[in-house]
């Protein structure tokens, strides 16, 4: 990936405050998508009730889809390809999501957009924490979101 100077005087690349507006905007509609995930993972460890992997990647999924979707509709960016990887830090017993999606911008220009969250191993049943201490590391390609009303 190459980085180049962006000339700020030409017009069509200035963040115009209705953009902005925009952005912020849909950072108000997800941040309660996110603060709903964590006080779900709370309960979960509070509760010592223990989930499977594929649970916790099943109710990031839709979170994921509006996150691009969101992206690709208020920055005008067309999807290229992204992917979803889960790290293990033994050292500190916790799993993350680390989701990295990239785009190109009218003017062809390529824009990386990330999200990262961490859990505690602890939160995931015995089989799917043995299994993923084992491996260490998952990588999943993320497909481009199919086209839909996103969820506020």
């Amino acid at each position: 990936m190459s980085l180049k100077k962006v000339d700020l005087e030409k017009k069509e690349n200035l963040i115009s405050i209705k953009n902005l507006k925009e952005l912020y905007a849909t950072y108000e509609k997800v941040k309660p998508m996110i603060e709903e995930l964590k006080e779900l993972m709370d309960k979960v460890i509070a509760s010592n009730m223990k989930l499977e992997l594929d649970d916790i990647l099943a109710s990031h999924s839709a979170f994921y889809d509006d996150l691009l979707l969101k992206a690709m509709h208020a920055e005008k960016l067309t999807y290229v390809g992204g992917q979803l990887v889960i790290n293990v830090n033994q050292q500190e017993r916790t799993f993350s999501l680390q989701m990295e999606a990239y785009f190109r911008n009218p003017l062809q220009e390529w824009i990386k957009k990330e999200h990262n969250v961490s859990y505690s191993l602890s939160s995931l049943i015995s089989k799917d924490r043995k299994e993923l201490v084992e491996i260490g590391i998952v990588k999943y390609e993320l497909n481009a979101p199919t086209e839909r009303e996103v969820t506020s």
